[in-house]
Order: structure tokens, then sequence, then C-alpha cells
């Protein structure tokens, strides 16, 4: 009969549909650059007008894929700036890339003389050696390591064999990369060794202005920079 029959009712929920448009490529503003990334390979940077000449800014580092997708969203961030890395296919070009950290942070510097940020000041510290290096390829294969003194006389302290001090060998091929990328630094410009009272050691690039805190890389690296320090006094 009628009243055996289940009662129907119609459901609360209503459905609705939204358009779901693609996103595309739209004007930022701001400034776009290319910078210097391992295996020979350019980062994608964008600056938001904000961040131009800041002692400070918000850095996101986006690894693999279109880089106006990215940048985007950063920009509805308001005011931090985007660097979108492009190496290749998989995870592992990446890691590989990076492993040495001074990869890393001469991107970061690429980022800051860009923008105008500057560099990463030292924290205070009472010095307690320093020394000026220049290092100079030979046609065997090894590194000559020159002191500069302030007159700009040069006087050799070590000779790094190949092989020897590959940490040094490493950071300095990153910066001195940086530096040809750059086209405004004089190759000839020598680094500065520096060892504080507390027992850091820092790296500076006189040429491009970027700092190393070599204690970062463990206590092995920083004692490779301090037998150069120390060679020959």
């Amino acid at each position: 009969s009628q009243n055996d029959m289940a009662t129907i009712r119609l459901s609360p929920m209503v459905e609705t549909s939204r358009a779901h448009e693609r996103l595309a490529p739209r004007p930022l503003g701001g400034v776009a650059d290319s910078l210097a990334a391992p295996r020979a390979r350019w980062a994608a940077l964008w600056l938001p007008d904000p961040a131009l000449g800041r002692d400070a800014l918000d850095l996101i580092v986006h690894f693999h894929g279109a880089a106006w997708l990215p940048q985007q969203a950063v920009a509805s961030l308001g005011g931090a700036a985007a660097v979108v890395v492009n190496l290749g296919a998989g995870s592992g070009v990446y890691h590989r890339a990076f492993a040495d950290p001074a990869e890393f942070d001469a991107l970061l510097a690429g980022v800051a003389r860009r923008s105008g940020a500057g560099h990463i000041a030292p924290p205070a510290g009472v010095v307690e050696s320093t020394r000026d290096l220049r290092f100079e390829d030979a046609a065997d294969g090894s590194v000559v390591v020159r002191a500069v003194s302030a007159a700009g006389a040069t006087d050799d302290v070590a000779v790094l064999r190949s092989g020897e001090l590959m940490f040094v060998r490493s950071t300095l091929r990153a910066l001195t990369r940086g530096r040809r990328l750059d086209g405004r630094a004089d190759p000839r410009t020598p680094f500065r060794v520096t060892r504080y009272r507390d027992g850091r050691m820092t790296l500076d690039d006189l040429a491009t202005r970027q700092h190393l805190e070599l204690g970062a890389y463990g206590p092995d690296n920083a004692a490779a920079f301090a037998k150069l320090l120390d060679a020959s006094r």
C-alpha cells in the first residue's frame, strides 16, 4: 500500500561547480634576472620592487619547474623574492650539485649582489690572525697559494698538490665561478682568511664581498684553511 512505501526525502546538499581555470604567466613587476647555478646552469631570480636595496629580504628557493609558477605564488606573499633552480630530472642531480655547501652560499651571494642587500655581516669578534691569499693554477694541476701584503707584494706560502685539501679547492672553484659570471670582479683580488680569538674561522671574497663562516662546514674543513693561514709564517 501507499503507507508501506518508503518516504523519499530530498538531500539538503546542493551540488555547485566553479570554474577551474588554468594558471598562466602574467606580469609581476619587479626585476627578473638570471644567476649562476651549479653545473654551469642558470637560476631564474625574481625580485619585487620593495625588496630592491633593502638590508635584508625574505627569499624562497624553488627547485625544478617552470619559473613563472612559483614566482606568482611568492608574489602573493608580498615583499619576498624567489629564485628557481633547474638542473635536470630527478632529485639526485640536485643532491650532487649542492653536496658542497659553498655552492648554495654562492647562489645566495648572487641574490644579495643583485638585490643590493649586500652580504651577511660576520658576528663581532676579536681578530687573532688574518691573511690575504691568492690562488693560482699551475701547469701540473697544482694550485700555488700566495700571501698578498697590504702593499701588494706576494709571497708563495704553499702548493696544493692534486688531491690535497679538496674542501679548499671546491670552495674556491665555486667562488671563482661566481666571479667570472659576475663579470665585474677582478680575478686577481685575493681572498681573506681570518681566525678569531673565540676559534671562529671565516673566508671573505674581497672581490664580491661574499662571506663564509668556515665552522659551518665542520672543524676539519675549517682546519684546512687554518693550515694556509699559518703556512710559512
